[in-house]
C-alpha cells in the first residue's frame, strides 16, 4: 500500500478551492497546521469544512479569511456584534477581530485525529468552551499545565531510568 504524497496548497489557492467547493454546497477535508485551537483541534488533524445551512452559531469552529492579514484561519465563534462575528482561537489570549459573514467560508463539520473521529469541542460543550475561552481561563489553563506538568513528567521519567 503506497502512502499518499503530501503537498502544500498555498493559502490563496486553498481559499479559492474552499469558496468553490462550499459554493456548490459540498464539503472539503484537509490537514490543518497550527496550535491556536489546541487541544480541540491539533496540528495535523484532518478537518472537514462544510457550507452553512442556516445561521452561524456561537461556539461553532469556522474557517475564515482574517480581515487584517487575509490569512486562512480556523477558529471558534465566541460572539456576535452587529453584523460581525467575534472569533478567537481556543488557545489564544486575544480575540482575532470582528469578522463579516462574507469572510467566513464554512464551519468544521468533522474532525479526525490519527484515523479516529473526534467530536469533543464540536458538540454541545462548545458553549462552555466559548465561556472559558472568552474569560481567558482556557488558554491560561493550557499554559499553566505546560509549565507544571511537562517538567514534572520529565522529572518522573528521569527517576525511572
Amino acid at each position: 500500500m503506497s502512502k499518499a504524497k503530501e503537498f502544500i496548497i498555498p493559502n490563496v489557492v486553498l481559499t479559492e478551492l474552499l469558496e468553490a467547493v462550499t459554493g456548490k454546497r459540498k464539503s472539503l477535508s484537509f490537514e490543518v497546521k497550527g496550535f491556536s485551537m489546541f487541544p480541540f483541534v491539533c496540528n495535523g488533524d484532518i478537518v472537514t469544512v462544510s457550507p452553512f445551512s442556516n445561521t452561524i452559531k456561537v461556539g461553532q469552529v469556522v474557517i475564515f479569511t482574517h480581515p487584517r492579514s487575509q490569512a486562512l484561519t480556523l477558529h471558534r465563534v465566541v460572539g456576535k456584534k452587529g453584523n460581525n462575528y467575534i472569533i478567537k482561537g481556543d488557545n489564544a489570549l486575544e480575540i482575532d477581530a470582528a469578522v463579516s459573514r462574507q469572510n467566513i467560508l464554512g464551519y468544521v463539520s468533522g474532525l479526525e485525529r490519527k484515523g479516529r473521529s473526534i467530536t469533543l469541542g464540536l458538540g454541545k460543550e462548545r458553549c462552555l468552551i466559548v465561556f472559558l475561552s472568552r474569560t481567558r481561563i482556557l488558554p491560561l489553563f493550557f499554559r499553566l499545565t505546560k509549565l507544571v506538568l511537562y517538567p514534572a513528567r520529565e522529572l518522573f521519567r528521569k527517576r525511572l531510568l
